[in-house]
Order: structure tokens, then sequence, then C-alpha cells
């Protein structure tokens, strides 16, 4: 396992791992109609899931390549949920303290209060500065890789920094695949762009790969956008209107426009 390997194993883990919480629950299912104990079949599909994934999450943890928050959620999952399942209880990880986590993987972990293991609101992320401003084209997906973020962190606002406005625009986050956009994880609606930082607001979503992208398009190309020369950003080619999704890269900028994500 290395850093490239983790959001392949991400995910498996949000498409193929039972989720729980206090009154909500997704089981990944094959069978046609409804089992009579939803929690039995939650476990046979946990014990499946781990009994191919568990030496890769272990090995995930050893080599610090997952956040503390990560590890603090996977461990929750299953020692408050599937404790009773057939391998938890018989594998070292599931029977460390909770309280003691330092000892796992990162040595900078750091204590968890409250004990819940619902995914939490992310911290801001910004791209981009204001070094210049320029007009951007309309013809154009611009993607803009954000700081690292924390593997199912949840967002919902998004934001673009604009020296002037008039023209209608779009926003939406793609997640990663090989290190370029790939699925659309939220998008707004056409809105008319003013200046400055405008939050908008998304549907709630969770971040399933460390590397994320905002993104945005402009309805023409007499719209300054304040950015600098950070970094060399994905361009998808694209007829106004929505956000492609997948994400197809069809140019490269230097130009790294002032972006944010967030979550209200």
């Amino acid at each position: 396992m290395d850093r490239y390997d983790v959001p392949f194993l991400i995910n498996d883990i949000n498409n193929q791992m039972p989720y729980h919480s206090d009154n909500f629950a997704k089981i990944p299912n094959e069978f046609g109609i409804i089992p009579k104990n939803l929690m039995n079949e939650s476990h046979k599909r946990q014990n499946s899931f781990l009994n191919d994934n568990l030496c890769y999450i272990e090995e995930s943890i050893s080599k610090n390549l997952l956040t503390k928050q990560f590890v603090y959620w996977f461990l929750r999952q299953n020692k408050k949920y599937h404790y009773s399942a057939d391998i938890l209880s018989h594998d070292s990880i599931f029977n460390s303290n909770i309280s003691s986590l330092e000892s796992i993987g990162n040595s900078n972990i750091q204590s968890v209060s409250g004990g819940g293991s619902s995914p939490v609101n992310g911290p801001d992320l910004e791209a981009g500065g204001t070094t210049i401003h320029q007009v951007q084209s309309a013809s154009f997906i611009y993607s803009i890789l954000l700081p690292s973020a924390n593997v199912t962190d949840l967002y919902d606002r998004l934001a673009l920094n604009a020296f002037s406005g008039g023209a209608n625009y779009i926003l939406g986050a793609y997640d990663d695949s090989s290190n370029l956009p790939n699925n659309l994880l939220a998008s707004t609606a056409s809105m008319v762009l003013a200046s400055g930082f405008n939050w908008k607001t998304v549907t709630e979503f969770q971040i399933a790969t460390v590397r994320t992208y905002c993104a945005f398009q402009v309805s023409n190309s007499s719209q300054s956008i304040y950015q600098n020369s950070a970094s060399t950003n994905s361009l998808d080619g694209n007829v106004f209107g929505s956000l492609t999704d997948p994400f197809v890269e069809s140019a490269t900028s230097t130009d790294t426009p002032n972006v944010k994500m967030g979550h209200t």
C-alpha cells in the first residue's frame, strides 16, 4: 500500500462497508427482499468486507496513510455497531482502547471528545490568491485543487472570488482519480456573478478522496476573477449550462482562481 492506493481503498469503503448512525443505516445489498433482521445482514456484509479489505486498512493505518479522523470513524463504526460480528472480536486492532489511539498509526493522533462516530463538518479550504485578476474563458470548466481534505468530512458551500460581476456562473466540487478531477460531488444552479467572495450553498456532500477540487464556469469571457499562478489546473471544454460528470480534462492552465469550500 502507498498513498496512491488510498483513494481506491476509500472508494471501496464508501461503496461496500455498511454505515450506521443512531437513526440511520446504509447496508450494501444484493438481496431482492428486505431481510427479517437488518443487523444480522449488516454483520454478514461487514464480515465479508473486512475479510477482503481489513489487511489493506491496517497496513494504511500503520503507514500513516489515513487521517486521524478517519481512523477514529472507522474503529468507532466497527466497535459500536459490529463488535459481535465474527472477525472483529478476533482482530487486535478492534481490541484497542479507543481513548488511547495514539499507539495506532500516526503518532500525532489526538484524543476526540464526545465519542460520536458520525462524520464532522470540514474546515474551510482555500486555493488560489489575489495577486492578479483577469478574464476566464466561457468555453471551459476550471477545476482548482484544494488543500488536502479529511476523508468523510462534510461540506455544503462553495465560493469564487470575482473582481467583477454581471455574467452567470456555476460552482461545483469534484473528487479525484489518478490526480485528476473525476466525479461531480455537488453543484449549484446557474447564478448571477457578483464581485467579491460569495458563498453559495450546495447539497451537503461527503469527502471521498483526500484530493478534492472546486470548479466553476462563467457564461461569458468578460468576467475578471482573482487568481495567482500557484499550480497547474485541469480544464474541461464545455458549453455553459451545467457541469460535466465525470470531468474530462481537455486542457490545462497555470492560472489558479481564488476559490473556497466550507460548511455552514
